[in-house]
C-alpha cells in the first residue's frame, strides 16, 4: 500500500507563492533568518522540488528570488498529462511512504495536499492483442520478474559495469518477453525513473525506503 496521488496544484502553487515570497516568515528567529541576505537578488535555474526548495529557502533568508524553468509547467517530474484523456504520471507518481521520516511527506503536510493510499494489487493488465491477464497470469509475470532480478544480484560481482538491460539479457532467458519488458516498465523503470539500459546491474537496488 502507497500513500500517493495528492492534489499537484495545490501542492506546487503554494511551493511556488512561499518561494517568491517573505511575507509569510513567522515572528522571532525567521526575522532575523530574513535579514541574512536582505538585499540579495538571486536567480534560481528549474522548478523542480530542487528549484523550488532552494527558491523557498532562500526567500526566508531574505532574498528575492527569481524562479527561471524552461518547460511550460512548474513542478519537475510531478507533472500529469492530460493528453489522452484519463490521467498519466510522466514522472513521480506517489509519496512512497507516509512516516513522518520521509520529507516527502512533510511537504505535503505542510500545505495540507489530500492523499489517499494506492492498492497496488488493483489493477487490469492487457497483452498486446487486448487479451487481460488473469490472476494466476499476474502472479507467473510477478515471480519471474523477481527471480530475474535475483538472478542478477546473486550472480554479478561489484566491479561489474554492465546496465540493467546487458545482464538481463546476457544472463536471463526470457528477458525479452512481452511479460517481462512489462514488468520490468512498470515496476523497475516506473520506481527507479530511468530506462533499465541506463540503470547499473549491481547498483540499481541499491536504496533505502521510507515506511
Amino acid at each position: 500500500m502507497r500513500r500517493g496521488f495528492f492534489n499537484r496544484r495545490q501542492f506546487l502553487k503554494a511551493a511556488l507563492y512561499t518561494s517568491v515570497s517573505a511575507a509569510a516568515l513567522s515572528a522571532g528567529g525567521a526575522r532575523l533568518r530574513a535579514q541574512a541576505m536582505a538585499g540579495s537578488k538571486v536567480i534560481v535555474i528549474g522548478s523542480g522540488l530542487a528549484g523550488l526548495g532552494a527558491a523557498k529557502t532562500l526567500a526566508e533568508e531574505g532574498a528575492e528570488v527569481i524562479v527561471l524553468e524552461a518547460k511550460p509547467h512548474i513542478g519537475g517530474r510531478l507533472f500529469t498529462d492530460f493528453a489522452l484523456g484519463p490521467p498519466f504520471e510522466v514522472g513521480a507518481g506517489w509519496i512512497h511512504g507516509p512516516s513522518a521520516e520521509n520529507p516527502v511527506t512533510r511537504l505535503a503536510e505542510a500545505v495540507d495536499a489530500q492523499t489517499v493510499v494506492t492498492d497496488d494489487d488493483n489493477l487490469t493488465v492487457f497483452n498486446a492483442a487486448g487479451e487481460e491477464f488473469g490472476e494466476e497470469e499476474l502472479d507467473e509475470i510477478n515471480e519471474n520478474w523477481a527471480d530475474a532480478l535475483e538472478k542478477v544480484d546473486s550472480t554479478l560481482e561489484l566491479h561489474d559495469k554492465r546496465s540493467l538491460k546487458q545482464a538481463l539479457g546476457d544472463l536471463v532467458s526470457g528477458a525479452n518477453d512481452e511479460s517481462m519488458v512489462w514488468a520490468l516498465s512498470a515496476y523497475t523503470e516506473f520506481s527507479k525513473g530511468a530506462p533499465i539500459e541506463n540503470l547499473s546491474a549491481v547498483y540499481h537496488d541499491d536504496d533505502d525506503a521510507f515506511d
